[in-house]
């Protein structure tokens, strides 16, 4: 299969989150998605690096769901944990936005929270933060507990 040929469905997604990505408007995934979704769902640490506007945020955030889904449905005592860091608070809300919309159908909340938006001590399967509002949690020695 031709990789400009290849499809959402190509990429293991369930179809919870197939149905999403549809709503949203994707019909193929790009270069990052085709990249990044299989390395994440299995698992691994990746930095990826594109440009504006070509669904980056997608990339890492579909194989997350997944993942808390898979993880759900074993019944797994500890979820994934995921820190997901941003330049600009806008950005931030804007990656909120888009795991609701990705995760919009899935039997559960997604748990995403932001750093500002707590105090103390997070119980949190997912944050999200600004490195500036992270650096002032960990000076004001905040502890980041993940369920």
């Amino acid at each position: 299969m031709e990789t400009n040929k290849m499809s959402f469905e190509s990429l293991g997604l369930m179809p919870v989150i197939l149905k999403n990505v549809h709503k949203a408007g994707y019909e193929t995934p790009t270069p990052i998605q085709r990249a990044t979704i299989p390395l994440v769902a299995a698992g691994k640490d990746v930095l990826g690096c594109a440009q504006t506007g070509t669904g980056k945020t997608a990339a890492f955030a579909l194989p997350i769901l997944q993942r808390l889904a898979q993880n759900k449905a074993k019944g797994k005592g500890r979820p994934i944990r995921t820190l997901i860091l941003t330049p600009t608070r806008e950005l931030a809300i804007q990656i909120g936005e888009s795991f609701d919309a990705y995760g919009k159908f899935l039997p559960w909340e997604i748990g995403l929270r932001g750093i500002a938006e707590t105090a103390g001590e997070l119980k949190i399967v997912c944050t999200k933060a600004t490195t500036c509002r992270l650096e002032t949690a960990v000076q004001r020695e905040m502890t980041l507990k993940f369920r």
